[in-house]
Formats: structure tokens, C-alpha cells, sequence
């Protein structure tokens, strides 16, 4: 990856970076201000290659980043997130000032909070044995030799069990932290000894509440794990799109919209519907290139509904509700 700027995030307009505050590398930060937001940036060219260790430390380098940021409300940029001049970092703030805005105030005096939930995998698994379900098909068993098919439907009926309990804790800890949240989401499990694995959006500095709350759901079957507050990376991150100018050309000239000129999305959503009725492989059954011709329709509206004024900006979750 190259790139002119190098995008950390998108913050309030009053942000200050301190002093000693560096970015990857150690290259100086730099803000671009506009009209009651701000990008935060690098400048000079980021070539991370293939190399894994490299991306990480550009991770780590811009979380240290979003930590630090005297704001209250950050929004990150995904990683890797560049754009080719500081008059396209102006144009993204300028273009998408509202929808910034919009964001920003999702999640002003918020963090991130990660509940990791571990139970006893070995005693949920003994307890499945006492399973209703699992006890009914043991008794069919009694008498006669249990063959492989029958071991396979004991092991879906433990896994059965198993994603029940997970459901039923999991209900338990929400209705217990739901009302302190703005947004929840449910990670990856990461080891076979979790249980799940929550994504919490909630003030600042609600960590000991959340704490609290959660030394309230007393169960010995389970241990909790809850984050100090982080840089919000789940619930807001944004993905700038930058196309080529003759990708941005090519696109206009297959919805047939005017050349060199920004494209509204209004625009792009007509031209496309029109399209679209004439080219579509219903109507053109003698057409062999009919769905081609769609499929090439379909990315010149996504394209230009996004980047139509040559910089866009997706905003992505990461987690789901």
C-alpha cells in the first residue's frame, strides 16, 4: 500500500494533538481541519508490502493513536485507509461533512468495551447428559450395539444442548447490561472455552459500572473478562474509495451520464433504473451478454452513488447487532 496521507480517523473540530504524539513510523501527525470536523493524519508513503508484522505494528501504531486524541468522539478510519493528496483529505470532509457529523455524534463520549465470557466446557458438556433430548435417544440404544451414525446424532444433540446454554446465558448477560449500552454486537469465539464474546458501546466512563452490573449475574459456571475503555472500531469505521479517474470514467459512460462532470446520486439512481429496465436479461433473451451487461450496471451505480464526486466514504460495522 502507498499512499499521500496516510487516514487515522475523523474527529470533532476543537481535537488537539499533543506534542509528543507520533504516528506509524514515527512520521508526525497533522490535522485537516473543516467545517466542525477533522481529519487526522500522516503524510509521505506507507509501503507495507506483504509483510504481516508490518500491518501490525501500523495497527497498534493507530490505536496508540485514537487513544490518545484529545476528543470525544473519534471515528476511525479502516486500516490501511490512504488517499492520494491533502486536497483529497479537504474533498472527503468537504463532500461528507453531514454524514461525519452523523457519525460523530453516534458516538461522542462513547468507548468500546470487549466482554469475553469463558465457562467450563468439560462440565457443560457433562451436563448435557442429563438433556431430556440426549437421554430419549440413549434409552432408544439400550439393548442393541451403538453404531457411528448413532454416535454422530449423540454428538449433534451435545452441540444442540451447548448452543441452547450459550443462547441462555448470553440472553441472561444482555437483559442484565442492555439498558447501560447504545450498541451490542457478538464477536468471533476465539477459544473452545468461550462462551461468546460481546462488543459493548457505552460511555466513557461506565467501565465501573459495567463492572458492577456484571458482578450482579452471579453464576458459578461463568468468568468474566471486561476491557478497559478502547478506541470505537466495531460500531463506526470508515472506509475511504477513491477510484481511478478512468474507472470513474468508465463507470459514467456505461450508466451514459455526462463525462468529467461529479455525478449526484440522484442522478446515478435514475440513469441506473433506466438502464436497467432496457438491458435487463428478461427483456433480452436473445442477448447472451445481457447479465455481463447488468453485472457492469450494478458496479457502475455502486461506484458512482459512493465516489461520484471522486472521494467516497463507506461506514462499516464490524460486529453484528
Amino acid at each position: 500500500m502507498t499512499t499521500a496521507c496516510y487516514l487515522y480517523g475523523i474527529t470533532c473540530a476543537q481535537v488537539q494533538i499533543p506534542s509528543n504524539l507520533r504516528g506509524f513510523q514515527g512520521i508526525p501527525l497533522e490535522v485537516v481541519r473543516g467545517d466542525g470536523v477533522c481529519a487526522v493524519i500522516s503524510r509521505g508513503n506507507i509501503d507495507l508490502g506483504q509483510d504481516p508484522s508490518a500491518i501490525m505494528q501500523l495497527y497498534q501504531a493507530q490505536q496508540q493513536v485514537l487513544l490518545k486524541l484529545e476528543a470525544r468522539a473519534v471515528v476511525p478510519a479502516r486500516i490501511g485507509s490512504g488517499l492520494d493528496s491533502f486536497e483529497a483529505v479537504q474533498a472527503l470532509l468537504e463532500y461528507h461533512r453531514e454524514a461525519l457529523l452523523e457519525q460523530l455524534k453516534g458516538v461522542a463520549d462513547k468507548a468500546q468495551f470487549n466482554l469475553r465470557v469463558i465457562w467450563k466446557l468439560d462440565a457443560e458438556i457433562k451436563n448435557a447428559a442429563t438433556n431430556r433430548d440426549i437421554l430419549e435417544f440413549r434409552a432408544e440404544l439400550a439393548g442393541r450395539t451403538m453404531l457411528l451414525e448413532d454416535q454422530v446424532r449423540i454428538g449433534e444433540l451435545i452441540a444442540m444442548h451447548l448452543e441452547h446454554e450459550r443462547q441462555r446465558l448470553l440472553d441472561k448477560v444482555l437483559s442484565r447490561l442492555e439498558p447501560s449500552l447504545s450498541e451490542y454486537g457478538l464477536a468471533s469465539r476465539d477459544t473452545e472455552d468461550t462462551a461468546f464474546n460481546l462488543v459493548l458501546l457505552a460511555a466513557r466512563d461506565s467501565h465501573a459500572g459495567l463492572l458492577s452490573l456484571i458482578q450482579q449475574i452471579a453464576d458459578e459456571r461463568l468468568q468474566f473478562e471486561l476491557s478497559s475503555a478502547l478506541p470505537i472500531h466495531a460500531f463506526r469505521l470508515l472506509e475511504v474509495v477513491q477510484p481511478s479517474r478512468q474507472d470513474l470514467e468508465k463507470a459514467r459512460l456505461a450508466l451514459r451520464l455526462p463525462a468529467n462532470t461529479p455525478s449526484a446520486p440522484l442522478q446515478v439512481q435514475r440513469a441506473y433504473k433506466q438502464l436497467a429496465l432496457e438491458k435487463h436479461p428478461d427483456r433480452n433473451p436473445n442477448n447472451p451478454f445481457a447479465t455481463e451487461e447488468m453485472i457492469e450496471l450494478s458496479w457502475a451505480r455502486d461506484l458512482l452513488e459512493v465516489a461520484g464526486q471522486g472521494v467516497g466514504l463507506r461506514v462499516q460495522k464490524v460486529v453484528n447487532s
